[in-house]
């Protein structure tokens, strides 16, 4: 039996950045390195994508984070799932996703308490029926969260659930319901960077 073997070509990697550049009109990136960036080493793939213009990076927990920062990585890093480690969010500077305002309170009190403003992601679900505000949800808490001063928006998001499919009428439907909050949203003065 032979071992598994996976390779990363750096440059590779660099042309595809190029190729999402060019397709976005060269926005900011948020490039995901969970898991250790898939098992390719988390560290190593951030300082390459950094140098190639990527402006962020996400992971799913806390300790990954904190492992790149206490590595030297300076770059925002977005904490997709975690909400028990606010402490750390202010410590190292991260920028947690919110998708309960029991979080985004308990965000803000701790800003109150250090005296310092968090930026944060609000996840709302449009469909994937993980993680996230309810459309409903949203609506109500958003405006409230908007209103603590410890808290400032830095975007808000979604996640598609069927967006690989041939039949993109699930996704187009969850595109149209995020799109539509994020109007209500503008209405009421709410926005997201």
């Amino acid at each position: 039996m032979q071992e598994t073997v996976a390779e990363i070509n750096l440059n590779a990697l660099s042309d595809n950045l190029k190729v999402v550049h060019e397709k976005t009109g060269r926005k900011n990136i948020l490039a995901v390195v969970k898991a250790d960036a898939y098992g390719h080493g988390a560290l190593k793939i951030s300082s390459h994508l950094m140098k190639h213009g990527v402006s962020q990076f996400g992971v799913a927990f806390t300790r990954e984070a904190v492992e790149l920062r206490e590595s030297g990585l300076e770059t925002p890093i977005v904490i997709f799932f975690d909400r028990d480690n606010v402490d750390q969010c202010f410590e190292y500077n991260l920028t947690p996703v919110v998708f309960d305002f029991q979080t985004a309170k308990k965000i803000s009190s701790e800003g109150r308490r250090r005296n310092r403003r968090m930026a944060i992601h609000i996840k709302v679900d449009t469909g994937m029926g993980r993680v996230g505000f309810s459309l409903q949800d949203a609506r109500k808490y958003i405006p409230q969260i908007a209103a603590f001063t410890n808290i400032k928006f830095e975007g808000l998001m979604s996640h598609f659930s069927e967006a690989d499919l041939q039949d993109k009428d699930f996704a187009d439907f969850q595109l149209k319901s995020f799109k539509s909050l994020a109007s209500e949203l503008r209405e009421k003065g709410i926005r997201f960077p």
